[in-house]
């Protein structure tokens, strides 16, 4: 089963993998829509050649882009400029800390990013605690909200991933 581009044509390149084909037919609503609003709409908002702080290295996209077109890529339909593409994590952490510069405690809590906190995007990969097991620990509040309030997590995340969420 090939995939469907926005506008209609088929795609073998955004192929669903049979695994994942049963949630098209579920209640379950899956989309990469609150990407689109929280990230790239407001992107475009600011106007021309936006600068962000994407590191090549956390995705296989990011790699591409920056191999394809380096830091600036003013050619693309959405052009930006991502100085920091060829910097490690390890990098910032040591710039960070040479020039003494804070950063956010969330950090210290043991997140190894600042993303949207209720995402379930690759959640399934995440090593124990994943960021919902952490979040239940750090900011109870909001796990709470995520699971049982209007997001209905923890459902989702039973049945589509078979995860067991911690009841607070």
């Amino acid at each position: 089963m090939n995939g469907i581009r926005k506008d209609g044509t088929l795609s073998p390149m955004s192929k669903i993998s049979n695994k994942w084909q049963w949630l098209c037919s579920s209640d379950i609503k899956v989309s990469d829509k609150c990407c689109y609003h929280l990230k790239k709409k407001p992107m475009d908002a600011i106007g021309h050649n936006p600068i962000v702080a994407t590191m090549a290295g956390e995705s296989n996209q990011r790699l591409e882009m920056y191999c394809r077109h380096g830091c600036n890529a003013f050619d693309l339909s959405r052009p930006r400029s991502a100085p920091m593409s060829f910097w490690t994590e390890a990098d910032v952490w040591e710039y960070l800390k040479s020039n003494n510069i804070p950063y956010s405690r969330i950090y210290d809590m043991g997140y190894g990013r600042t993303g949207c906190m209720h995402c379930l995007f690759g959640v399934h990969l995440e090593p124990s605690p994943n960021r919902f097991e952490r979040m239940a620990q750090t900011h109870p509040q909001i796990f709470k909200y995520c699971m049982d309030g209007p997001l209905g997590l923890r459902d989702i995340l039973r049945r589509v991933y078979g995860m067991e969420m911690p009841t607070l």
